[in-house]
């Protein structure tokens, strides 16, 4: 990671009296590659790793700039509620880095031509929230909101000085209602509704040479969805909790990658399907246990879209487009933690997924979703111990599990995925003034070949290892 970054944070609140708070939150971040390396090729088909060597790479370093303004404003008995109210504003660009695109041009005039993208964007929003919970003698709460929201990006190629997305703005507002109502003691209801409405708004534009410059007609398209949740909790006893729940979930389609990808003629923005929203039908149970010594998590979840969302990756660009099909993930995820005294502690944590998508337009799913859509099935043991009051220490230590993916048609290549076992240790000191934090990450050096390289399609110059030995020092104090 040959690069420089700061982070410049500020935070001012005004307590205009003992209800009403006004606060200002601005952020500057930058992180800037000093490009001082140029990748050395692995052999992936080998299983040798790329690595680095000092060099002085073509292009310019990558980088993130990001500047953010939040102003939030609270009343904590407006009309006998409490009233939320946040307004935004974003400014984000950042510049990845370069790779060879071949014929580019398609004259032939550069076979090997090389070029970098650049995403810019501007956010701005607001959000708003009304609660007030003395309803039916203090057994409902009925919270109102409405949230706002304006995106406006483009994405740039930076040496042929050529829009890969065109400029999009996305604006779109969700009023709310959400209600929590104790039928008895131990059981609460919880339910409620938001509405989605967007619209996109596109200009004409030309694709990429590479796409065969097609010219593609603007258009305005909206969306309206309205989503409803339920859930119900059940406090069975002191210490267990169990639950269950349903909910709609809307998730805005990845408009630059389907704009950018269009490789036809007459194609038009308002009649894109795959512009369409995501929209998951999401069902959870589970139970919470904490007697104090024992706390136990459990739950299974199904996610299901009949137009989901899927990376598949374009040999033309060497990025990931996106295939809008039906995707069925299913998932339980669980820990467990005892404390042992009152200054030690143990615990387990697994994840396990099952995601598949269709493959053939026949809304059966039959195919493994593959590893840039899904993660490695998980496991997490940790020990934490307090050996003085102003010593403690945490074990950590995680297992990627194996993973195999399959494809309906076997003409269809897929890449499985070797799991991997790393070791993290943390020690935290309390220091007269302020405390002081060392970690070690992958404490005992362990080589590993990154989930992402197994799992997508091998390239020798992105085939690549997992992060070795790291330490890291920080000191923070409090005031």
């Amino acid at each position: 990671m040959d690069s420089r970054a700061y982070n410049l944070f500020a935070k001012g609140g005004w307590d205009i009296d003992g209800e009403r708070r006004l606060q200002l939150t601005v952020n500057r971040y930058q992180l800037q590659g000093e490009n001082d390396y140029v990748v050395v090729d692995g052999d992936a088909i080998a299983g040798i790793p790329a690595t680095s060597e000092r060099g002085d790479p073509e292009g310019e370093g990558p980088r993130n700039r990001s500047t953010s303004v939040v102003l939030d404003y609270t009343d904590k008995s407006l009309a006998g509620g409490y009233f939320q109210a946040q307004a935004y504003w974003v400014d984000f660009s950042a510049l990845y880095g370069g790779s060879d695109w071949g014929d580019f041009w398609g004259d032939g005039r550069d076979p090997n031509w090389y070029d970098q993208s650049q995403n810019v964007s501007e956010k701005t929003g607001a959000k708003l929230s009304w609660s007030r919970g003395d309803f039916l003698d203090q057994r409902l709460r009925l919270t109102f909101g409405l949230d706002l929201a304006r995106d406006t990006t483009y994405q740039e190629l930076v040496a042929s000085d050529l829009n890969w997305v065109p400029e999009t703005t996305y604006e779109s507002w969700s009023p709310f209602v959400q209600a929590e109502w104790w039928l008895t003691d131990t059981v609460m209801l919880a339910g409620g509704l938001r509405h989605e409405r967007g619209k996109l708004e596109v200009d004409d534009f030309t694709t990429l040479p590479v796409y065969g410059s097609q010219a593609v007609e603007g258009g305005s398209p909206k969306t309206s969805e309205t989503l409803p949740n339920v859930g119900l909790v059940w406090e069975a006893t002191g210490n267990l909790k169990l639950y269950a729940s349903y909910s709609e979930g809307y998730t805005v389609a990845d408009i630059g990658r389907v704009l950018r990808a269009i490789n036809v003629p007459g194609r038009r923005v308002d009649s894109l399907v795959d512009l369409q929203p995501v929209i998951a039908d999401n069902r959870e149970i589970g139970l919470d246990y904490d007697d104090g010594r024992w706390v136990a998590h459990l739950a299974a979840y199904w996610s299901d879209s009949d137009l989901g969302s899927r990376l598949q990756f374009d040999p033309v660009s060497q990025s990931y487009n996106v295939a809008r099909e039906r995707t069925e993930i299913r998932g339980v995820e669980g820990n467990i933690a005892f404390r042992f005294s009152g200054n030690g502690q143990a615990g387990l944590a697994y994840a396990t997924t099952d995601a598949r998508f269709d493959s053939d337009g026949d809304d059966r799913v039959d195919s493994d979703l593959p590893g840039i859509n899904v993660s490695p099935d998980r496991v997490t043991a940790f020990w934490t111990q307090r050996w003085t009051p102003a010593f403690d220490t945490r074990v950590q230590v995680s297992r990627s599990f194996d993973r195999d993916f399959e494809h309906k048609d076997p003409a269809v290549v897929t890449y499985d995925f070797d799991g991997y076992t790393t070791v993290d240790l943390l020690g935290r000191i309390r220091l007269p003034l302020g405390t002081l934090d060392v970690g070690i990450e992958n404490l005992f050096g362990e080589q590993y070949i990154s989930y992402y390289s197994q799992t997508t399609t091998p390239r020798n110059d992105t085939y690549t290892a997992g992060r070795g030995r790291v330490l890291t020092v920080g000191w923070s104090h409090r005031f």
